[in-house]
């Protein structure tokens, strides 16, 4: 109980750093999708703007469901694979928030078991022996999940730094060369501001956001000015 309620802040505040860890991820992939440039510089504040700890994947899913019905049924494809990333990167982010917390009422529950054992009758000899598999799947379970979540955890999404040269959607046409215009412009502040282009993102769209940038870089992204406003849907 003890170690129960000194891990609860501690995994409170890794889970917020991973909720909004995610949003930036999931923003990325909104970013760098291969769809239509129309409204996708709005698409990924819509998604993950208000997609906080309380119910991370919930609001996500409700969010994803929503934005979905105005997508084109040409750019379906594109879009739900953009959407299972963005879930998969939220479950793992979520995990690793725990993490600590497993570790630790684990090494617990081991530790209760050698301070009780001491205690425990003579063991006969099938108990002897259930207490020898406990053992090993105690050693062996922990090692088996580690690496099964290796095999088969998503890529992790990489937020880059918006000072160095990335790849653009190049999705062609007028519309493809303004949204490439906007992502480039989006990078320029970015990196002016030492923040990431995601987080920039969030910031202009919602004003929680906006004051959580200006708390960590010193200056309101909002003042950016109209042309990236407008962009963004603004």
């Amino acid at each position: 109980a003890v170690a129960l309620a000194l891990l609860a802040p501690i995994t409170s505040d890794r889970l917020d750093d991973a909720t909004q860890r995610a949003r930036e991820q999931g923003t990325a992939l909104a970013l760098d999708a291969r769809l239509p440039p129309g409204d996708k510089l709005a698409l990924a504040p819509a998604l993950l703007g208000s997609v906080d700890s309380a119910d991370p994947r919930g609001e996500l899913l409700e969010a994803l469901e929503r934005e979905r019905v105005d997508v084109a049924p040409e750019n379906l494809a594109e879009y739900d694979r953009m959407a299972t990333s963005a879930d998969e990167t939220l479950i793992a982010a979520v995990g690793d928030s725990f993490e600590i917390a497993f570790l630790v009422t684990g090494g617990f529950a081991l530790l209760a078991a050698l301070v009780l054992t001491p205690f425990a009758p003579p063991p006969t000899p099938r108990a002897g022996a259930a207490l020898g598999v406990a053992v090993v799947l105690a050693i062996a379970a922990p090692a088996a999940y580690a690496q099964v979540r290796e095999d088969r955890a998503p890529s992790p999404v990489v937020i880059l730094d918006p000072c160095e040269e990335r790849p653009l959607p190049g999705t062609g046409g007028i519309a493809g060369a303004v949204q490439d215009f906007a992502l480039d412009r989006l990078d320029d502040q970015a990196c002016r501001y030492g923040s990431s282009r995601e987080e920039l993102v969030l910031a202009l769209a919602r004003q929680e956001d906006a004051e959580r940038f200006e708390e960590r870089h010193g200056e309101n992204p909002r003042s950016i000015g109209s042309l990236l406003d407008g962009l963004l849907g603004g």
